[in-house]
């Protein structure tokens, strides 16, 4: 393994308790039991990984460079190769720190972008949803056709390119095999996995997915956090339901009290300190309930749902709302029924009514209602 000839300085003298005090103060601001059960165990998870580098609370962090020794041996080496690793998930934990921190201070994007990521439909979760969805289907993500339940949220497919094609009679097998391949990504990475799935019609058990194994509770209290804006804050949260947090952890969850920032808001950054667009960047806002409220909304509205129905013996999934999910109606489906169809054509010509009423053309002449059709409809 090559070695980096010298590793950054790295002045810092905050201890890994004060960064999980600093993580929880502006974690206190989202009262979102799901989002505290995923954070809270990464964050963690982070801090044990660097907390090597301490040798108390109050100790300052020894960097890397300043355990060099002049003629390293293989212990050495391999203490430095440990000691970076703990320089890089301290890294990491100041990154998910600042991210907490920017969406804390309401800037546009941020706050959006952490609910989405914590309920999978981005990032890490989102690849977890659908490896559970298509788990029961024996379907590879990404490199196999999309399974029954997601079939309904397939994304349309692209606009035809405006480019002259070759004129060519049939085209090559491995141009056939190149743009399935891209279809099959392209539907990969668009299609919006659903939070749950119900079996119930199919007679299976239902699926609760999610890295921790989240339930339809999770999703009650994600409606409840969407509607919040209806009711005040301390009601609404007393129905929330908090059985995936700890005990620990769940007494620290602001019910009764509003809890304030002891440090300043997260500015934007410059435009050249980040890779995003500077124009989603905007000044740091006080995170009211009705402001949480209308983004959990709009996160709500979002989401998409499906149901399975029965066609036959086979296994079809169809786009429904989130009440059909919990209550599906039972709808069977035998497939096409050819005489029905033929039954509805006759009706149709049967029942061909005019389109003009003959009591709304009182000036008419007698060749206009000829013209029009409606002397054989009045007698």
């Amino acid at each position: 393994m090559l070695l980096p000839s010298s590793f950054p300085t790295l002045k810092r003298s905050t201890s890994p308790k004060q960064f999980y005090r600093r993580f929880l103060q502006h974690l206190q601001l989202l009262p979102d039991p799901h989002i505290w059960s995923i954070l809270i165990p990464c964050f963690r998870k982070l801090l044990k990984q660097s907390s090597d580098g301490f040798t108390g609370d109050d100790a300052t962090y020894k960097s890397a460079s300043e355990m060099i020794p002049a003629e390293e041996s293989s212990r050495a080496a391999s203490e430095r190769v440990k000691q970076w690793k703990r320089e890089r998930a301290l890294k990491r934990a100041e990154r998910e720190l600042q991210r907490l921190r920017a969406a804390v201070a309401c800037h546009p994007h941020a706050l959006t972008r952490l609910i989405e990521e914590a309920y999978g439909q981005r990032g890490v979760i989102r690849h977890d949803l659908l490896k559970v969805i298509s788990s029961p289907y024996s379907v590879n993500p990404h490199f196999d056709p999309l399974p029954p339940p997601l079939q309904p949220l397939k994304p349309p497919p692209p606009a035809p390119s405006e480019a002259q094609p070759r004129a060519r009679k049939a085209m090559p097998p491995c141009r056939v095999r190149a743009e399935l391949r891209r279809s099959i990504e392209r539907d990969w990475s668009m299609v919006k996995p659903p939070l749950l799935l119900s079996f119930t019609a199919l007679d299976k058990q239902d699926i609760y997915m999610g890295s921790n194994g989240w339930d339809r509770r999770a999703v009650e209290n994600l409606r409840l956090l969407s509607t919040g804006y209806d009711s005040s804050r301390t009601d609404q949260l007393n129905k929330l339901d908090f059985s995936s947090l700890q005990p620990h952890i769940r007494r620290l969850f602001p019910v009764k009290r509003v809890p304030r920032l002891r440090e300043t808001s997260f500015a934007p950054p410059r435009p050249k300190a980040t890779r995003q667009n500077p124009n989603i960047w905007g000044f740091a806002r006080q995170l009211d309930w009705r402001l949480l409220s209308r983004t959990y909304r709009r996160f709500w509205d979002k989401l998409v749902w499906v149901r399975p129905i029965k066609v036959g013996h086979q296994d079809r999934w169809t786009q429904c709302s989130y009440e059909e999910t919990k209550n599906p109606p039972e709808v069977v489906l035998a497939g096409p029924d050819k005489q029905g169809l033929k039954a509805k054509k006759s009706s149709k010509k049967r029942n061909n009514t005019p389109r003009i009423e003959p009591d709304r053309w009182t000036e008419a002449t007698e060749d206009d209602m000829k013209f029009f059709n409606l002397r054989s409809g009045c007698e």
